[in-house]
């Protein structure tokens, strides 16, 4: 499945979902992300949790979305071994390589 935006233009060509606890914990540690794939962190449900980069030796970026998958927050070029807090709360989290997409706060994303 592709991520596209509201005007139904493709932003990545594949998407990875992470929805359970298991998963969302492992995120991308250890892994690293692919040029046009998307790695969306599901929540099922509004969440404030904080994000960190242990073991995950590339910067990425990460989205944060709420129920209507409209940006709420962004964090760009998250570093190795950082931690984050979102100021918001959200229902999804949406991770690329660093620079792949250009979303803005109020930006909608379609998966």
């Amino acid at each position: 499945m592709a991520l596209t935006d509201a005007r139904g233009r493709t932003l990545a060509a594949r998407t990875v979902f992470f929805r359970n606890g298991w998963t969302q914990g492992l995120g991308l540690m250890f892994r690293k992300p692919r040029d046009g794939v998307a790695y969306v962190f599901d929540f099922h449900r509004e969440v404030n949790v904080g994000f960190h980069m242990l073991f995950v030796f590339w910067p990425i970026d990460v989205y944060f979305l709420d129920a209507r998958k409209r940006v709420v927050d962004a964090k760009r070029g998250f570093r190795p071994f950082a931690a984050y807090r979102p100021r918001v709360r959200f229902s999804y989290a949406l991770e690329t390589r660093a620079g792949l997409l250009s979303l803005r706060e109020g930006d909608t994303a379609r998966f």
